[in-house]
């Protein structure tokens, strides 16, 4: 297996200021570092006893709705509520409280608590944005009160993918008969994209081509891509035989490792990479592209996070008659406690799948949105993409 470093590369962004992302308050003991792999939260203040002010936007992306950060406290002193909001959340449209918002702690960054969501309060009224925040009026703050146990503790929002997480997904599936991981090209940072291949037969009838994280914060989507890789080891050898897979679990390998929201780690503002399917100026999609057209697949899946939706959706943008039915089909087949995917239509320019349709590299392509959760379960996240994928691969052998 090919070896990928997954910490944060020598070179940094210039506007990713070390100093800004770690604090320490000796009136309470406490101290703060997002400085690390995936690390959000920065310019952190004290505004009282044990309550706390931070920056969540890293550069000048226009979207931040994430952050992830360490707590220490110096003595013995848990088991007494701390305080802290974030001040410059934005979305392009309003938060929906309890999912969008939702936060977790966790004393190992392995097992997650999601936080009450009484505990949890949007502040509207202050908009603490920088005053030339895009936008800046939309931007709201965002109160979040929790009692930890011991120290240290992990605080994050959404429920992270961390590093640790990613080079245990590599390892396993290059653990499988068949599977290999390699790097499917590299970014301006010179950081690999990984890539996990499969291939059954010398020459597959089918193949399935996954991508997630090109928004490196919807984890909905990279943990719903890791269950539809679980689903297809499930199967049986002679149905995995007929297929080749071919799955990108996070395309915005910089954007993911450097805590940004939406956008990659180009430069302080960075680019959508859901936008960037027309022009290719990022090497990122073009790295994709490249793969896409040796793959040639039946089905390209991307996996992203749903907004404001109780159940999944499958966006589909225009499709052909018998592309619609296959996925039509595709949500009879899907199973999951929260019933079958919404198809919806949406077309915005440079977007990935109506892209991909367009241009004929794939006979059918549709944007996943998992849904979000109000208590972000990783088992949930991965059930929706085991769903898909086994209703994928049985409307696939029926045509």
């Amino acid at each position: 297996m090919q070896v990928f470093n997954l910490d944060q590369p020598t070179h940094k962004p210039e506007w990713l200021d070390p100093a800004a992302r770690t604090a320490v308050f000796k009136p309470d003991g406490i101290a703060i570092t997002s400085d690390f792999p995936c690390g959000n939260g920065r310019h952190f203040q004290r505004t009282g006893a044990r309550e706390y002010k931070f920056r969540a936007r890293a550069g000048r992306q226009p979207f931040t709705y994430r952050f992830f950060f360490r707590i220490d406290q110096t003595g013995a002193n848990p088991g007494r509520p701390l305080r802290f909001r974030v001040t410059d959340f934005k979305m392009s449209d309003p938060p929906v409280h309890g999912r969008d918002l939702a936060a977790m702690i966790s004393y190992d960054q392995h097992e997650w608590r999601a936080l009450p969501s009484g505990d949890i309060r949007t502040l509207p009224d202050i908009c603490e944005a920088e005053s030339d925040y895009r936008d800046s009026k939309r931007a709201y703050s965002v109160e979040y009160v929790f009692t930890p146990n011991r120290f240290p503790v992990w605080f994050a929002s959404p429920l992270p993918f961390t590093a640790p997480d990613f080079q245990e997904l590599l390892e396993h599936m290059a653990r499988q008969p068949g599977w290999e991981a390699a790097s499917l090209g590299r970014n301006a940072y010179r950081q690999d994209i990984p890539i996990i291949r499969y291939q059954g037969a010398p020459n597959p009838a089918h193949a399935l081509f996954f991508t997630a994280g090109q928004h490196p914060s919807e984890i909905g989507g990279i943990l719903g891509l890791r269950g539809a890789l679980d689903a297809f080891l499930d199967l049986p050898e002679a149905t995995r035989a007929q297929f080749a897979v071919h799955a990108v679990p996070v395309v915005c390998m910089d954007g993911w490792l450097f805590g940004r929201s939406v956008h990659n780690a180009a430069d302080e503002v960075g680019v959508n990479l859901n936008r960037d399917w027309s022009d290719f100026n990022a090497p990122e999609t073009r790295a994709v592209k490249n793969a896409l057209f040796t793959a040639r697949p039946d089905v390209f899946v991307d996996f992203h996070n749903g907004r404001g939706d109780t159940v999944c959706r499958l966006q589909e943008y225009g499709l052909t008659p018998a592309s619609r039915r296959f996925w039509e089909e595709a949500s009879r087949e899907f199973v999951s406690p929260q019933g079958p995917p919404v198809l919806k239509d949406r077309d915005l320019p440079g977007m990935c799948v109506p892209e991909l349709l367009r241009n004929g590299w794939a006979q059918s392509a549709v944007t996943f949105e998992n849904m979000l959760t109000v208590n972000p379960s990783r088992e949930t996240y991965l059930a929706n993409g085991r769903a898909l994928l086994v209703a994928v691969v049985k409307t696939v052998l029926k045509e």
